[in-house]
């Protein structure tokens, strides 16, 4: 073999070695459906640290207000908020809107700009299933309710130039799957979903503190918090109704020189 060729293999048969002992050595995710993970109930109060200054006063997307429409023990409904790429949402029946909300029909509220370079008749329509109410400077462009917005013809919105306020309110099914997907056409192009590069929305503290909430929760599952800091009665909730990642192990080095 030439040498050309030893320095063109070595690094691909080293790349092959590592992958394959990296995957011997790793422990596969546990498929018992018996599994469970610990509970944590929380850590003693603390007062979080102050918001730092927002960077940007816009972001790209759209903001996403979610609110249970079922209230808790306590009466109240709980709710939550976090930026979205797109006006659409896919929930599969009998799960949560977001890690916040428990599972259960909700109503999420879509809120941006959307920036045109130069006036435009736009007709808005749907996809999904639920009900769904569209305001574009402050007129409705679509409305409607059933098994599938699909069939609901929208209005006709006249767009100007600049930034376009757009509200998208939508309320899940009683039961079943709740999908959303707003669409936009025009005598130019065919229905497809409005480009995220045109929808911005404007920072706020409400959105600012759920993001470093989220922040925080997915550095206290992938730091293995709970293997050491658990509930105090070793209570335990079935694997599959909590994260993945609380469910993941450390590398198994049981035998692995053998493998």
């Amino acid at each position: 073999m030439t040498k050309p060729l030893r320095l063109l293999l070595l690094p691909l048969v080293g790349g092959w070695v590592a992958i394959s002992m990296a995957r011997a050595i790793m422990a596969p995710p546990s498929s018992d459906p018996t599994q469970t993970v610990p509970v944590f109930r929380g850590a003693a109060p603390v007062k979080p640290p102050a918001l730092p200054g927002a960077t940007e006063k816009s972001a790209p997307g759209v903001t996403a207000r979610f609110e249970s429409t079922t209230s808790g023990p306590d009466g109240a409904t709980k709710s939550d908020v976090r930026a979205s790429r797109l006006i659409a949402l896919n929930v599969p029946a009998g799960k949560a809107p977001t890690p916040f909300l428990p599972p259960g029909p909700f109503k999420a509220t879509f809120t941006g700009d959307l920036t045109q370079r130069f006036r435009m008749d736009t007709l808005f329509s749907a996809q999904g299933r639920g009900a769904l109410k569209v305001t574009v400077n402050d007129e409705i462009a679509f409305e409607g309710a059933g098994d599938d917005l699909s069939m609901i013809e929208g209005k006709v919105a006249k767009l100007k130039r600049g930034k376009n306020k757009i509200v998208a309110e939508y309320t899940s099914p009683t039961d079943g799957d709740a999908v959303v997907r707003l669409l936009w056409s025009s005598d130019e192009f065919l229905p497809e979903s409005v480009p995220p590069t045109l929808l911005t929305h404007e920072s706020s503290e409400r959105l600012r503190e759920q993001a470093r909430v989220r922040e925080g929760r997915e550095l206290f599952a992938t730091l293995r918090c709970t293997t050491c800091h658990t509930s105090s009665d070793g209570a335990t909730v079935s694997a599959s109704e909590a994260m993945v990642e609380l469910a993941m192990d450390a590398p198994n080095l049981a035998g692995a020189g053998s493998r």
